[in-house]
């Protein structure tokens, strides 16, 4: 299973419509879920070969409501698949009215 794969399969009893990069549907839901690579870069090396290769995922949540018990959620469902959390940012944008927090994350392949 790739990485991509591993994010859908943790989220999607939480939210619905997750995609990689952006939402391709207009008008936006209220819930949903984008992802991105950010880096992917070699963690083991062995016999002048990548052995392992380390993902750093954003993974990005734009709702319109509370958002502090998803977020937990999301935090336990993407650990629980093996990625281990670095940060959580969140923002408000006010243009859209979306909460938009975004997850940082790796994991190793």
């Amino acid at each position: 299973m790739n990485v991509n794969q591993k994010i859908e399969e943790a989220l999607s009893p939480l939210i619905k419509k997750i995609w990689p990069m952006y939402c391709p549907e207009d008008p936006k839901p209220d819930l949903y879920a984008v992802y991105n690579s950010e880096l992917d870069e070699v963690g083991l090396f062995g016999d002048d070969q990548d052995e392992e290769w380390v993902h750093h995922m954003q993974v990005h949540l734009f709702t319109k409501k509370d958002y502090m018990e998803i977020r937990s959620q999301i935090r336990e469902r993407l650990r629980a698949a093996g990625f281990t959390m670095t940060n959580i940012a969140t923002f408000y944008e006010s243009d859209t009215e979306y909460y938009h927090l975004c997850f940082e994350c790796w994991i190793e392949e």
